[in-house]
């Protein structure tokens, strides 16, 4: 995968900072309310800004359909399909610069720093709620919490600089990616995905578009499908999907200690009846999410 700003992020110099705070919606299809907090301009903390994106930049970067990701990864989206994303974006080009007082918790923080080289997004899911509502002095001393937002009435916000999400132009960058996520709501993101790859899905499993519930699963199959496992899988034959389906049946019932008789109807796999965790299997079989090589060859580290 090309290098994000490669050759560029040497030169990056931060001019300043807007800081936002986030109230989630309630109930709201993506959203959040966002209020201006303020502008900052303080050298030691745009420093600290510079090095966190020099930071994120320097690492290593996956996509996020890449089967091998692994914890230390930074793994990239396109930012242009993340509707949640595309409506902050929004709100924050139509809000005023001008502190809006609010009541009620901080959900996530963010940061939109004006630099020489363009505009990045740094999001945190912020976890300091408890905070909120006490006398700011009673927050000096926090280790590594140097800077406070404040309107000089209550509440007051500690800057948390531990950041999730980093957006520079159309690319999304989960540092971490459960909390960016629950953030950006990402299960509106999976539906949208499986659902321009249903037809294709239904050709092997009989689903619908509501049978595929949990986001684990939702991840799953989308592994298999960007991967092209899937596709795979759709292409073999009859007579090699029921070997396939055979050796799933062994390698599960050694690992569970119990029978999964899966049938099928020409090619594709009855998965109604299926308990959810036996109905992950099923995904996880098709996607080859845990294995190593193509289906059938590491069924055992399938079902993982």
């Amino acid at each position: 995968m090309e290098e994000i700003l490669k050759g560029k992020e040497e030169s990056i110099k931060i001019n300043n900072v807007n800081i936002f705070a986030a109230q989630r919606v309630i109930g709201g299809k993506n959203g959040f309310k966002i209020f201006f907090l303020r502008n900052e301009n303080e050298k030691n903390f745009l420093i600290d800004i510079r090095n966190i994106i020099l930071d994120i930049i320097k690492k290593k970067k996956t996509d996020y359909f890449n089967i091998n990701v692994s914890d230390d990864e930074v793994i990239t989206f396109n930012a242009n399909e993340i509707e949640t994303w595309k409506d902050i974006e929004k709100e924050i080009k139509n809000s005023t610069p001008k502190l809006v007082k609010w009541n009620g918790t901080v959900n996530v923080l963010i940061y939109e720093v004006f630099t020489n080289i363009g505009k990045y997004y740094l999001f945190t899911q912020y976890m300091y709620n408890a905070l909120l509502k006490k006398h700011k002095y009673s927050l000096f001393g926090i280790k590594d919490e140097p800077h406070i937002v404040n309107n000089e009435e209550k509440p007051h916000i500690v800057l948390d600089l531990n950041i999730h999400t980093l957006i520079k132009d159309d690319k999304l960058l989960a540092i971490h990616l459960t909390k960016t996520e629950e953030i950006f709501n990402f299960n509106n993101y999976y539906d949208t995905e499986l659902k321009k790859e249903f037809t294709n899905l239904k050709k092997i499993l009989n689903i619908n578009e509501t049978s595929i519930k949990s986001k684990k699963d939702k991840q799953c199959l989308l592994y298999g499908i960007k991967n092209g496992h899937i596709d795979k899988y759709i292409n073999m034959s009859l007579k090699e999907k029921k070997i396939i389906i055979k050796e799933f049946e062994e390698a599960y019932k050694e690992k569970e200690k119990k029978d999964i008789n899966l049938k099928m109807e020409k090619h594709i796999i009855c998965v109604e009846g299926l308990n959810a965790k036996d109905k992950s299997y099923v995904f996880k079989l098709i996607s080859n999410k845990a294995g190593k090589k193509i289906l059938g060859k590491t069924l055992a580290t399938t079902i993982e």
